[in-house]
């Protein structure tokens, strides 16, 4: 199963490699992680713009099987911004899988899933937006 790393634009090679480690090690190697860049960089082209690469995320599907190529989306912060926003937007019409990835003060990571999309300040493209556990 392929999984969508829905991180932030800014986030660092270092961050998603560290995320991409986690996750593998909490599903296992047969979970393929795709960070949110890499699926940019390959699809920005052919969607045409940001949103609607944003908004193709969870539509996407497999050319040979016609099933969606996401499984899950996973989230390393409880806090998106607009682009994110969209993408679980749809991950929750689609009921896909959000789950965040909440690091606790004490250095462990707990996977929790993700039950709404909560607005808090649309104008906000940063953090305008919430997830609820």
């Amino acid at each position: 199963m392929k999984v969508f790393l829905a991180h932030k634009k800014g986030a660092t090679d270092e961050q998603i490699v560290e995320w991409k480690r986690l996750i593998t090690k909490e599903l296992g190697d047969e979970v393929t992680v795709v960070s949110g860049s890499d699926d940019f960089n390959q699809n920005i082209a052919s969607d045409g713009s940001f949103d609607a690469w944003a908004r193709g995320v969870i539509d996407r599907k497999d050319n040979f099987t016609g099933e969606r190529i996401y499984g899950a989306v996973i989230v390393p912060s409880y806090v998106v911004g607009k682009a994110t926003a969209i993408i679980l937007r749809a991950a929750f019409h689609h009921s896909v899988p959000v789950v965040v990835l909440d690091e606790t003060d004490c250095g462990s990571t707990e996977f929790r899933r993700g039950t709404q999309l909560v607005v808090e300040d649309p104008e906000n493209y940063v953090s305008g937006w919430w997830i609820d556990t």
